[in-house]
């Protein structure tokens, strides 16, 4: 478990390979990570967004076919001490 006090933001973005690249890369090399991930366009939206698709195609398509995929924001974040050794591995330079 990486503290707060203990952590440094090492990835920010909505690529979801190349945070699965960063993760996946860390957790080979037994770097230990944490992982948050915050949804990018408001619940109301979505809802609206769905409501919509369902009234567009009276029920015969699925959600998933007339929406927009779900734009997350992945935040990785690593111990202070490994922090170099994470960027090296990665060739990453997040600031």
């Amino acid at each position: 478990m990486i503290l707060p006090w203990n952590r440094k933001k090492f990835f920010v973005g909505s690529d979801a390979q190349e945070a699965a690249r960063v993760w996946s890369t860390l957790q080979a090399n037994h770097i230990p990570y944490s992982l948050t991930t915050k949804g990018m366009e408001p619940t109301m939206v979505r809802g609206i967004h769905a409501n919509m698709a369902a009234g567009v195609t009276k029920g015969a398509a699925r959600y998933a076919d007339v929406t927009r995929p779900m734009n997350l924001l992945y935040t990785i974040y690593v111990r202070k001490g490994d922090y170099e050794a994470a960027r090296k591995l990665l060739s990453y330079h997040p600031e």
